[in-house]
């Protein structure tokens, strides 16, 4: 498995420093906090991605919701590269690593950003949970991480810029705008 390219370094170093071995998705237990995961924090609202009411079944909605730690793994995400997609990563849970960050190629705004079964399970072809990280660069030479969809042209969003805990995350056009933020390990 491969870790986002930025933070691998800094993943391994970790990693190393404490004596610890960076787990294979599918490999950990749900009460472990794995050595390449993080929470994925909203720049706009500050709140965290999470799986709602963190319960682990497919089509279930994620959500924004506050950060409440190592705690809650549900709020935790790691990347897997794709094998078959160049620069494209598969967003798992921590909570249980054989679900993925899915998307509905092709439907029209806001529909729900769900869970399901990683495609990387099975045929490593699931393109509807692949996930680009772009980056958007606004004035004075500040950017921040955007989420893209494969092959969809939209990013990870929070409808409407909400800033409330339980508001149900969706696909939106890429356009740089604040609810399209977000920070892997938190901005803070």
């Amino acid at each position: 498995m491969k870790v986002r390219p930025r933070i691998a370094k800094a993943a391994g170093a970790l990693a190393a420093a404490l004596g610890l071995m960076l787990a294979v998705p599918g490999s950990a237990s749900a009460s472990t906090i794995l050595a390449d995961t993080n929470i994925l924090q909203n720049g706009w609202s500050g709140l965290c991605l999470a799986v709602n009411e963190g319960v682990m079944t497919p089509g279930n909605t994620v959500v924004e919701y506050g950060c409440l730690g190592t705690n809650y793994p549900d709020q935790y995400w790691g990347f897997s590269q794709s094998q078959s997609h160049n620069g494209y990563y598969y967003i798992y849970n921590q909570k249980d690593n054989n679900y993925c960050l899915t998307f509905q190629p092709g439907q029209a705004d806001q529909v729900a950003l769900t869970i399901s079964w990683c495609g990387y399970q099975g045929n490593n072809g699931s393109t509807n949970q692949l996930w680009a990280e772009d980056t958007y660069f606004y004035g004075g030479g500040y950017s921040y991480p955007l989420y893209q969809a494969y092959g969809d042209g939209r990013c990870m969003s929070v409808p409407g810029n909400n800033q409330q805990d339980w508001a149900t995350l969706d696909l939106y056009y890429c356009g740089g705008y604040p609810d399209q933020r977000w920070y892997w390990g938190g901005y803070n």
